[in-house]
């Protein structure tokens, strides 16, 4: 069986814009970059009057505050620019390391840093943060790297002493404790990682004051040393009535099963601040999940009504079965009005602040999604389709367009599904496309399509050559397709890539099995698999089902029946009926697939098994 999620770490995009080469602009790069052209001398380094042309260039493109006169510094600069632009990363970070040589100013410096962070040159970020830091001693990101530079190399003294800075620089202190504690999570070394936590922890520099209390919990959280991050937390909230700080120990006594001690850190931060709607509603979700699902919508009918409490009161009565009054609680979202939002004033911090800062959503488009989402849940396809499509706009747009597609599917308009899709991606960036790529392919799967899936990532990998998404989507739709060297080619490729992802193997190996008779090369997959996830319910099936076809019917039992139990698949109900079937339990196969079509009456995997062994439900 196919696991359609799938985890997998993937280098992320150059970061730096290319820089458009005007003609004079590529002639002396091709000038300084040619092999028998001389580095530029002292006498050419001079100061003149006015920086070129050239460099004004890289001024505005880089933000740089002081003039640009070096020539050595401005080919370094220009050779990492065009080198980045064509992808070389690394020879990039080797540029920008001679820029940071003849630079004192911090713009270069920070790009140089990054650079060589995202390359991975540790020396080379170690010694440009140790250069910065001398020009500006205190200076927030240099800093941080210094410390990250030291602790990749794992020079735990001298990352701690970084870290430390860091901290006591930060204003309020648990700033710099989250910083530290993203850092040590991305370390590749936990035991590195742990050494510089515990001595951030021990060390003297630090008051018991509730800021850094809670940013110790924060790194110990972090780090998994969750009795430790607990009892800060507590110490932290104790000490304070800052909200930030209660909400904080209030999150991890519920992630700790502790939701008595949870609820009463929500209810001293409603005491703070009565009336919060986010406080209320995190509080509220607490009541439910500690089965006090009466107190949870009594605290929601006394909260001003709004599109989030109607929504989440309608998601709790129909939790609970009442299914009559979720639907009532729809036909109010349905006449509610949200307020329209005042537009916002134009201030120079506004038309600065990053476009995701800028994004404020519009309560209308809220609501339309969470009235969709009701209706939705509600089996109301016709009405969730057309509020789907009211949300035109803001964050949640390309989740309602994905959501609205699949519907329109699920109700026999496949064609106009794939036309919402395509609309969508229109104007979607890279991520929003890929998805509903994916998505239209899955579609197509799902109604007997796979063919024209493979043809549709296949057209989707020509605009984002070596896609993870799309490549995985079109392995499983060859499969789908019984196209084995497709799929076989696309998954090895994928594999090699990310040879101990579990998911990857599970999905060739079941391919081979189903698709190939090369079961001791299927077996050798799967087995790896299971050594990297014993309970994954995809792999159980995909053991049991190669045990079915060599043979061995009660070693096939008994890995769908943990798969079964693990996940009630409707393709593991059909593979777990047929063994069951074959070996005269027609009583128990009956039950398991009728337990199937109950989930999805329709799947292709149960039908074509029932119409194959010539059984009715």
């Amino acid at each position: 069986m196919y696991n359609s999620q799938v985890k997998h770490k993937q280098a992320g995009p150059w970061l730096l814009p290319q820089l458009a080469l005007m003609p004079s602009l590529l002639l002396f790069m091709l000038l300084l970059a040619g092999c028998s052209v001389a580095q530029p001398t002292d006498q050419q380094n001079k100061q003149a009057t006015t920086p070129s042309r050239i460099a004004m260039q890289l001024m505005q493109k880089l933000q740089l505050a002081e003039p640009l006169y070096d020539e050595q510094l401005i080919f370094h600069l220009l050779a990492g620019e065009t080198l980045g632009s064509e992808g070389d990363l690394i020879g990039a970070a080797e540029e920008y390391g001679k820029a940071a040589k003849l630079s004192r100013d911090p713009q270069v410096l920070s790009r140089a840093a990054r650079i060589s962070m995202q390359a991975g040159a540790w020396d080379q970020l170690d010694d440009i943060s140790a250069r910065w830091l001398k020009i500006l001693p205190e200076a927030a990101d240099a800093l941080r790297y210094a410390a990250l530079a030291a602790a990749q190399k794992g020079d735990v003294t001298t990352s701690t002493k970084h870290m430390i800075r860091m901290i006591h620089n930060s204003d309020p202190a648990s700033t710099g404790w989250q910083i530290a504690a993203t850092m040590l999570a991305d370390l590749p070394h936990t035991a590195v990682a742990d050494d510089i936590m515990d001595r951030l922890i021990a060390s003297d520099e630090f008051g018991d004051d509730a800021d850094s209390l809670y940013g110790q919990s924060v790194i110990a959280w972090q780090q998994v040393d969750r009795a430790r991050a607990i009892e800060l937390a507590n110490r932290a909230s104790a000490a304070t009535e800052r909200l930030e700080i209660i909400e904080w120990a209030g999150q991890l006594a519920h992630a700790s099963g502790d939701t008595e001690s949870a609820i009463a850190h929500y209810q001293r931060a409603l005491q703070i601040k009565p009336g919060d709607q986010a406080l209320t509603l995190a509080y509220v979700e607490l009541l439910r999940s500690n089965d006090q699902l009466e107190q949870a919508i009594a605290v929601l009918r006394d909260m001003p009504a709004s599109t989030e409490t109607l929504y989440t009161e309608a998601t709790y009565r129909l939790e609970d079965g009442q299914r009559e009054q979720a639907e009532a609680l729809l036909e109010r979202l349905l006449l509610w009005q949200p307020e329209k939002p005042e537009p916002a004033p134009v201030t120079r911090a506004s038309v600065m602040a990053e476009p995701d800062l800028k994004r404020v959503d519009d309560p209308r488009l809220v609501h339309a999604f969470y009235t969709a989402q009701l209706a939705d849940q509600l089996d109301r396809k016709e009405l969730a389709i057309d509020w789907y499509g009211r949300v035109d706009g803001g964050r949640l747009q390309s989740q309602a367009n994905l959501r609205r597609a699949y519907l329109l599917a699920d109700t026999g308009d496949m064609d106009a599904a794939r036309v919402a899709l395509q609309q969508t991606r229109e104007n979607a960036d890279e991520l929003q496309a890929v998805s509903s790529y994916v998505t239209e392919a899955n579609l197509l799967q799902s109604n007997n399509q796979a063919a024209a899936a493979v043809d549709l990532m296949t057209e989707a990998l020509q605009k984002a050559p070596g896609n993870f998404e799309l490549t995985y989507a079109r392995a499983l739709a060859a499969a789908a397709a019984g196209n084995v060297e497709l799929a076989e080619q696309d998954f090895r490729r994928l594999i090699r890539e990310n040879p101990e992802n579990p998911v990857l193997l599970n999905a060739l190996g079941y391919t081979l099995t189903d698709l190939t008779d090369r079961y001791d090369e299927a077996m050798s997959l799967l087995e790896a698999a299971m050594e990297l996830d014993a309970e994954d319910a995809a792999t159980l099936d995909s053991m049991g089902w190669i045990h079915y076809k060599m043979g061995d019917l009660q070693q096939a039992e008994n890995y769908l029946q943990r798969a079964w139990e693990a996940d009630d698949n409707p393709e593991i109900g059909a593979h777990l009926g047929e063994v069951l079937w074959l070996q005269d339990k027609h009583g128990q196969a009956m039950e398991v697939w009728r337990a199937a079509a109950e989930l999805d009456a329709d799947h292709n995997v149960l039908t074509s098994t029932l119409q194959r062994l010539n059984v009715q439900l």
